[in-house]
């Protein structure tokens, strides 16, 4: 079955706005019929990425951490992943420059690259990738950065030129190196 706007997923999320579809990932701008506030749900179908996306999704709801965004549930239904997150904080460094208000001085780049820089030290400490950090999943806000998409970072990944048993099992310091060198 396909969501479609105005269905309501675990008899409590209300699809409100589609933000992402793609093969094995649908992103949802939902509201939250029990606590009457707005959220993301992402039903991840691709059944490759289900381990990591479970471990990433799980290691972000006990952390509690404010450099990335919040994971509220994590669900599964036969081999689909619902995970419901808080919206986003901020604003996305690419839409903070396209504001053209001011360029970003030399000691907020420095800043908002060793914020990310320390949010990705975290992740690796618990043996987690965030596969797809760019200038649209590093967010600004008055807290500092935060990072987005990180539970379904492997999905939004360029696979386009692996092999298909390369995905899931690259070398966590070569991908490290690889973020914090781009």
């Amino acid at each position: 079955m396909e969501p479609r706007l105005g269905d309501i997923v675990l008899n409590r999320y209300v699809l409100v706005s589609l933000l992402r579809n793609e093969a094995g990932l649908q992103v949802w701008q939902a509201n939250d019929r029990i606590l009457t506030q707005d959220c993301q749900l992402f039903i991840v179908r691709d059944s490759r990425f289900l381990p990591q996306v479970n471990t990433i999704a799980s290691t972000l709801a006990l952390s509690h951490s404010r450099k990335f965004t919040q994971v509220l549930q994590l669900r599964h239904h036969d081999s689909v992943a619902i995970i419901v997150t808080a919206l986003d904080r901020g604003i996305t460094i690419n839409d903070y420059l396209a504001l053209k208000k001011a360029p970003l001085s030399y000691e907020a780049i420095r800043t908002i690259v060793a914020e990310t820089a320390q949010a990705l030290s975290r992740l690796l400490a618990s043996n987690i990738t965030h596969h797809a950090v760019s200038s649209d999943t590093v967010r600004i806000s008055s807290s500092g950065i935060e990072l987005a998409d990180t539970p379904v970072s492997p999905l939004l990944e360029d696979v386009t030129q692996k092999d298909d048993d390369q995905i899931p099992r690259q070398n966590v310091e070569h991908i490290a190196t690889k973020q914090l060198a781009s």
